[in-house]
């Protein structure tokens, strides 16, 4: 792992920190550092994941989730897709995927999901280092 003071920890770099302590195998274009994903979320829905009774999402899996990854879940009104100004970001901690024994169709996959908080100093990618998936606020 070569030293690159805007990025200590080696994300994305094999042997580099990864969340939860996993270490991180580089594989040439496909290594990347975390990123976020915007995605409507009907109300009804969005409400539960707000009062903390959703703790996960199904989803076309055509976006390149990865554990680390933040969902920025924006609150739509069914029907007309209305955006509400409603917004709830989630930090990714596990996915299942291929599991067609399980009824979990091809192209699918159920992210597990959990608050998500920036680290103090602002950085995205710092703050996924220091959560704890076992924290609750």
């Amino acid at each position: 792992m070569e030293d690159d003071p805007k990025n200590p920890f080696g994300l994305g770099q094999e042997g580099g920190f990864a969340p939860f302590g996993r270490t991180l195998a580089a594989h040439g274009p496909t290594a990347r550092a975390p990123m976020e994903h915007e995605l409507k979320t009907w109300q009804s829905y969005f409400n539960a994941v707000t009062d903390g009774t959703k703790t996960f999402e199904i989803r076309r899996d055509d976006r390149g989730f990865r554990v680390g990854d933040t969902l920025r879940l924006r609150e739509t009104e069914y029907g007309s897709g209305a955006y509400t100004g409603r917004e709830e970001r989630r930090l990714i901690t596990h996915i299942l995927r291929h599991e067609a024994d399980l009824g979990l169709a091809d192209g699918f996959a159920i992210l597990s999901l959990r608050p998500f908080t920036p680290h103090p100093t602002g950085s995205q990618e710092l703050g996924i280092i220091y959560m704890s998936p076992f924290a609750h606020d």
